[in-house]
């Protein structure tokens, strides 16, 4: 779906903090490290800050015909008509559920940096997808706000 340029209602950024990333990536090295393989820890370096680049923040945008969500710098837009979306809800993820793109299942995403807050979208199609946030009650509300049913 093309992006329709309207007034945003809604604009939120959730960004990883800088010490879970450093966390991460040091845990990785460090790993990389005792097990005595040190020509592994360079790709290692090198996906950590590609990834870093990538999937640092997710931003969710809403405005009067669409919710839109990319990652850090405008990586892989997603943009959905509201017309397409049956009911939004509230969901709170399990760990295992990760960060990153992940597939569900049944044409199912999870879009998610950091956290384990997030808004269901389930499409008319049966498709649903998940949007990781930090401000979940509040985009619901929005959601709401502008016709959208909820199962809360």
């Amino acid at each position: 779906m093309e992006h329709i340029l309207a007034s945003p209602i809604y604009r939120h950024t959730q960004n990883v903090p800088p010490e879970v990333f450093a966390g991460v990536t040091a845990a990785i090295g460090a790993f990389s490290l005792l097990r005595r393989s040190p020509l592994v820890l360079w790709p290692v370096v090198v996906g950590a800050v590609a990834y870093r680049y990538s999937f640092s923040s997710l931003t969710v945008e809403v405005d009067s015909k669409q919710v839109s969500f990319w990652f850090a710098s405008k990586f892989l837009p997603k943009h959905i008509a509201l017309e397409e979306i049956e009911y939004c809800e509230v969901l709170h993820l399990n760990p295992l559920h990760g960060w990153g793109i992940r597939y569900l299942g049944s044409g199912n995403w999870l879009y998610n940096v950091y956290g384990l807050g997030a808004v269901k979208l389930v499409l008319h199609s049966g498709k649903e997808i998940a949007i990781g946030t930090d401000e979940p009650e509040t985009l619901v509300g929005v959601l709401k706000s502008l016709g959208l049913h909820s199962r809360q």
